[in-house]
């Protein structure tokens, strides 16, 4: 069964859309890098993906064990396993919006719009900050990759008081340190002053990555200890 794999992937959606897809999951990726990451095409959309995709089939398959000392395993990273989710993730969204978009509609369906992601909230199109402080309009609106598709926006969080205005969230890589804050509407404040419109989109712009999970990666101070975001994120869905 090969129809997770990238060619996979389109020849299954080729019965539905006419759409040049990994073109145009490239592109979509690519309007939401930070101006200093790495540009997809086509061909390097489908690799990423194809990675994560040979990894999967090794630890399914081989248990992930060396090829040359079958009695040890690879060594796989934190790092690692948040980058091929984000990947997996950023991937599938993108491949969402370009088939909501295709001609052919074919993912039309009855009723309000899913929010695909915690930033598909608003109609409106969300203006950002980047890091020269100069307004930039977002050519998706709110909608923010790294993230599961739990319809969460941090704004939520301070509506049911789980988190307050102002609080800091602190993140970590190895012996780096980091700081912002939430923001009354729910956006992220860096240190440098630049406004993101999600955490994963501060842990993108911070660690200088493509991908991030930034409810894992950023923690708040709450009931005397720091814990993931991630943590309020679900007491705000046990709640609903």
């Amino acid at each position: 069964m090969a129809a997770y794999k990238p060619d996979g992937i389109k020849d299954g959606l080729a019965i539905v859309t006419s759409i040049t897809l990994w073109d145009r999951v490239a592109e979509i990726i690519n309007q939401k890098q930070s101006a200093g990451d790495l540009k997809l095409d086509a061909g390097k959309a489908k690799e990423r993906l194809h990675q994560v995709v040979a990894r999967r089939n090794r630890i399914a398959h081989e248990a992930d064990r060396v090829a040359d000392d079958a009695s040890r395993k690879t060594d796989i990273t934190a790092e690692e396993v948040t980058d091929a989710v984000a990947t997996v993730e950023q991937t599938c969204e993108a491949i969402l919006i370009a088939l909501q978009e295709s001609p052919e509609g074919a993912l039309t369906a009855e009723g309000p719009a899913p929010r695909i992601s915690e930033e598909l909230t608003d109609q409106e199109p969300e203006i950002v900050v980047d890091g020269g402080g100069e307004s930039i309009e977002s050519p998706l609106g709110d909608w923010e990759f790294g993230t599961k598709p739990y319809g969460v926006h941090m704004r939520d969080l301070i509506e049911r008081k789980l988190i307050e205005a102002g609080a800091e969230i602190r993140g970590t890589r190895g012996n780096e340190r980091f700081s912002a804050t939430v923001a009354p509407d729910g956006r992220v404040r860096l240190a440098s002053g630049q406004l993101c419109t999600s955490p994963s989109k501060a842990g993108q712009v911070v660690l200088k990555r493509q991908s991030c999970n930034g409810w894992t990666f950023w923690k708040i101070q709450f009931e005397g200890a720091w814990v993931p975001l991630e943590v309020l994120r679900d007491k705000y869905l046990n709640l609903s």
